[in-house]
């Protein structure tokens, strides 16, 4: 993994549990600056190193030293979206804590996920550290699957998915969630429907007064849920 400046003081603010814009406010240097040193695009004074190594209780050679790493060029291969899934599911990492942890957007985080932004490499830098998986990992090794998108779906409901309704899932676990579907009679995102329509009513009452898992699948496929 890259000991390069922005990795650095990325590193750092995260274990203090700061945001980009409170490491700002802290040391007096801009928040579009940080964020332009962190992902080393840009290369500071040595006053503003001295700003930030004071506010976040960094040595400031070692500042100085990192400041001469480039991080390597990082080939990122197709199926990132299905990696980064699972990666954060291993982790047991929400979308949010992911966020605040990296500072990418959680939205970016979400289309990054369902394949349709692609990440840069300081993304897939920041995100393998918050993981604590290694970069090859997450850029790949060769090109894979990226994942598929499975649409909740409700009775009647025939419209396309959009981020809200769907979730990205990892090829090779769809293909054994979609071959239970299919031994019940049920679409893939219907069956999620129904683990999801399930779980709800489970909230705050008797596990014991709730309908099994069959009664809601029967209610999708009835549309009467």
């Amino acid at each position: 993994m890259t000991d390069s400046f922005g990795s650095r003081i990325a590193t750092r603010r995260a274990e203090l549990g700061l945001t980009q814009r409170e490491l700002a406010a802290k040391s007096g240097v801009s928040w579009s600056q940080i964020s332009r040193y962190e992902s080393d695009q840009a290369s500071p004074r040595l006053k503003v190193i001295m700003k930030l190594a004071e506010a976040l209780g960094l040595n400031v050679d070692d500042l100085q030293h990192a400041l001469s790493k480039k991080p390597n060029k990082l080939k990122i291969y197709e199926g990132f979206s299905s990696r980064l899934v699972a990666a954060r599911t291993r982790a047991l990492f929400s979308k949010k804590k992911l966020s605040e942890i990296t500072g990418i957007a959680k939205d970016d985080l979400a289309d990054m996920e369902l394949g349709v932004l692609l990440p840069s490499p300081d993304d897939v830098l920041k995100i393998a550290h918050a993981l604590g998986t290694s970069v090859s990992s997450l850029a790949g090794t060769k090109d894979e699957e990226d994942s598929v998108l499975l649409h909740f779906v409700e009775p009647g409901d025939n419209s396309v998915g959009s981020r809200e309704n769907l979730a990205p899932v990892p090829p090779d676990s769809y293909r054994r969630f979609a071959a239970i579907a299919d031994g019940l009679g049920v679409t893939p995102g219907e069956l999620m429907s129904a683990i999801v329509f399930r779980e709800a009513a489970a909230i705050g009452v008797n596990p014991d007064e709730v309908p099994p898992l069959s009664e809601f699948i029967e209610k999708i496929k009835s549309k009467t849920l």
